[in-house]
């Protein structure tokens, strides 16, 4: 509950983030999350994602550290009109948010989307 909180927050906070496909710059909510490589869940993530309705969401969850921590994967259309994201820019967002934020709870934006990652300290709810 409280990782779906966070993420409304940021959804929430999308004014204040400028649109930058050129230079991808993470922004790091600072919450106590582990550090966990989510690394190995990006390209399947951004392989599944499918049209995405205009002002929606899109989230995946997967468990680590057998099961008692989980990384939370999501993308948010901001554009006006449905919209696939580009596997290349999904790909290469997660992966700078991966880098430069490795307790999770961060968020980037790239072509008409806003990519979300959370870290968490409890698996994937059912």
């Amino acid at each position: 509950m409280l990782s779906k909180i966070r993420l409304i927050l940021g959804i929430l906070f999308l004014p204040l983030i400028t649109p930058s496909c050129a230079h991808i710059t993470p922004t790091c909510d600072n919450f106590a999350s582990p550090p966990v490589d989510c690394g190995q869940f990006i390209a399947g993530f951004c392989n599944t994602i499918g049209n995405t309705p205009v002002a929606q969401e899109f989230f995946n969850c997967d468990n680590v550290n057998s099961g008692k921590d989980s990384c939370t994967i999501g993308t948010f259309n901001q554009a006006s009109t449905p919209q696939v994201p580009t596997i290349h820019k999904c790909v290469e967002v997660l992966t700078k948010i991966n880098e430069t934020c490795p307790s999770g709870n961060a968020k980037a934006v790239g072509d008409n989307f806003l990519y979300m990652f959370e870290v968490d300290s409890f698996p994937c709810s059912a």
